[in-house]
């Protein structure tokens, strides 16, 4: 969710609310709304407000009186848990919302403008594996590539750079991959998820180090269906290299 700014317009007997996003700032009127009973019911009222808004800072009008001088205003105010908890900031560092995700690698900050560049954006799309013995095939270099991923586990060292590479499976599957390199690189998978995410905030299903072999294969048994990425992550900064990749399945036994 966007990080939003609340402005409020408080009266006798209304609120007027406007909201406009933390980074453009361009206000847009929202609702007026009656005040409660007390103080208590006003905070739910807007306590509810920010958690349906993605709210992060409240703003609240300066009362002028009728000649233009500044009037007076007496507040109070106080903090409460509101419906549904804690709401994750996109661009913070900090896991807002207590999940394990931090900013872009929580499924709240999908739609967040600062995310949306880093989505994962594979380098090559292999397509639908069919599941009779047949092949996808594909080429990476990444020495023409950037460091986008960090956090293969199996890499030995960091700053290597790395591309990605999609591919689908119609059925639970038996899995086996070949590769071909020069360099030294890791082989990571992930499962997509349903939503768009970066790459490494997908489901880890393996990684695998090549050692700096020149070519090889492993297998994977009982993949589920679905669209995973394969991450080809140069070991460390320094092995970059091109890996030629051949990817075929059949129907899993498991």
């Amino acid at each position: 969710m966007t990080a939003r700014i609340l402005g409020v317009d408080l009266g006798s007997r209304r609120i007027g609310l406007a909201v406009a996003d933390a980074v453009i700032g361009i206000a847009r009127p929202l609702a007026t709304v009656g005040r409660g009973a007390d103080a208590d019911e006003d905070a739910v009222t807007l306590g509810r407000v920010c958690h349906e808004q993605g709210v992060v800072e409240l703003v609240v009008g300066l009362p002028v009186e009728a000649r233009g001088n500044e009037g007076t205003m007496d507040m109070t105010l106080m903090g409460r848990q509101v419906p549904g908890g804690p709401v994750e900031i996109c661009d913070n560092g900090i896991d807002d919302d207590g999940d394990g995700a931090i900013d872009c690698n929580d499924r709240k900050c999908v739609s967040d403008v600062h995310c949306k560049n880093l989505q994962c954006h594979p380098d090559e799309e292999l397509g639908l594996l069919r599941l009779d013995g047949s092949t996808l095939s594909g080429t990476v270099d990444t020495s023409r590539a950037s460091d986008d991923q960090h956090q293969s586990a199996c890499a030995t060292g960091s700053g290597g750079k790395d591309a990605v590479v999609e591919f689908e499976l119609p059925g639970k599957t038996d899995l086996a991959i070949e590769w071909i390199q020069f360099g030294n690189h890791v082989l990571a998978i992930y499962q997509a998820d349903v939503v768009p995410m970066p790459c490494e905030a997908n489901t880890p299903i393996n990684c695998t180090a090549t050692n700096g072999a020149s070519s090889g294969s492993y297998p994977l048994k009982g993949l589920a269906a679905g669209k995973y990425y394969l991450v080809v992550d140069a070991d460390k900064a320094g092995s970059e290299g091109a890996v030629s990749l051949q990817i075929s399945g059949l129907p899993s036994t498991q």
